[in-house]
C-alpha cells in the first residue's frame, strides 16, 4: 500500500513538472515595453507559437483592452489579452508556427477591400494579360503600424493619396502588407497596378508600410511577404520561375529603402539588373 502511495506521488510530481503552461498566439502578436504603448514594441509572437510562464499570467486593462504581461525574447512585454489562448500541455509548450510556415501552399491573411474600407476604384482597372513574371517590392515611405486598425487606416490613406493626389484610378499596389503580419488586397491578384511604371502589366507590386531607409521590417511582415509570394506561386498567379526586385531597381527612387534592399538580396529570386538605381549592397550581410 505504501509502495503505491509513493509510485502515484512520484507520477503527479513527473507530471507537474513536466506540463507547460502555455499562452499560444491567435495570429501574429505584437509584444511592447508598455501595457497600452503601442510605440514601444519591440518584437511579434508568430501566428501559432506558444509561449511558456511558471506562474499566473499577470492582467492590467488600459484604454479598454486587457493586457497579458510575460516574458518573450529575454524581456517582460504586455500583449494584448484577445491575442492568447492559454493552454497547458504534457511536456512543454507545442510551436505550431513552424508547421505553418512549411507547408508550402499556406496563404498569409488577406484582409479583402472590404474589410480594410476600400473606396471603389474611379474606373474599370484591366486584368493582367499573362501570368506575372516579376515581383516588385516597395516600401510605403511614411510611418509605421503594428495593428490591424493603424494598418487599415494607413491602407486607406495610401488609397487616397494615390486617387486624390495623383489622379490613379485606385490604390497602386496590388498588395500591402503592415508589420502586424497582415496581408492588405490593394488591386489583388489580377489586376494590372499603377506601382512600378513601365513594368506595371508584368509583375505585381507588393508594399510594405513604412520607411525602410534605415531600418527594416520586422519578421511578421517579412514572413507575410515571403508567405504571400509563395501563395501566388502555388495558387498560379505568379510564374514559378519569377524575378524580385526592388521598385528602385527599375525607377529612380529610394523605394524599398536601404536596409530593406539588403534583406532582399539575401532572399530567392532577387535579381538585381545592370543599370538598377538601387544603392550598393551591405556586404557585412551574407547571401543565403
Amino acid at each position: 500500500m505504501i509502495w503505491h502511495i509513493i509510485v502515484f506521488i512520484n507520477i503527479i510530481h513527473r507530471t507537474i513538472a513536466e506540463d507547460g503552461h502555455c499562452a499560444c498566439a491567435i495570429g501574429n502578436v505584437a509584444v511592447y515595453r508598455e501595457a497600452g504603448r503601442l510605440e514601444t514594441q519591440f518584437s511579434v509572437i508568430p501566428s501559432g507559437q506558444c509561449v511558456q510562464h511558471r506562474d499566473e499570467l499577470r492582467f492590467v486593462t488600459l484604454s479598454n483592452t486587457t493586457w497579458t504581461s510575460l516574458e518573450y525574447a529575454g524581456q517582460i512585454g504586455f500583449v494584448d489579452s484577445n491575442m492568447l489562448s492559454p493552454e497547458v500541455w504534457n511536456g512543454g509548450c507545442p510551436d505550431r508556427s513552424q508547421s505553418v510556415r512549411d507547408v508550402p501552399n499556406q496563404c498569409p491573411r488577406i484582409i479583402t477591400r472590404q474589410e480594410w474600407g476600400a473606396r471603389p476604384p474611379s474606373h474599370l482597372i484591366s486584368n493582367l494579360p499573362a501570368t506575372p513574371q516579376y515581383v516588385f517590392i516597395h516600401h510605403g515611405a511614411g510611418s509605421r503600424c503594428f495593428t490591424e486598425s493603424a494598418c487599415s487606416d494607413k491602407v486607406k490613406s495610401y488609397q487616397d493619396f494615390h486617387m486624390d493626389t495623383r489622379g490613379w484610378w485606385d490604390i497602386g499596389y496590388s498588395f500591402v502588407v503592415g508589420e502586424d503580419g497582415n496581408v492588405y488586397e490593394a488591386r489583388g491578384w489580377d489586376k494590372i497596378g499603377a506601382h512600378t511604371y513601365g513594368h506595371n502589366s508584368v509583375g505585381i507590386g507588393i508594399s510594405v508600410i513604412g520607411d525602410f531607409r534605415t531600418v527594416t521590417p520586422n519578421q511578421a511582415a517579412l514572413n507575410a511577404v515571403t508567405q504571400l509570394i509563395a501563395c501566388g506561386v502555388n495558387t498560379g498567379k505568379i510564374q514559378t520561375n519569377y524575378t524580385m526586385q526592388g521598385h528602385c531597381d527599375v525607377v529612380r527612387t529610394e523605394c524599398p529603402g536601404k536596409s530593406f534592399l539588403d534583406i532582399l538580396n539575401t532572399w530567392p529570386h532577387y535579381h538585381r539588373p545592370n543599370g538598377s538605381y538601387c544603392p550598393p549592397f551591405d556586404e557585412s550581410i551574407q547571401m543565403k
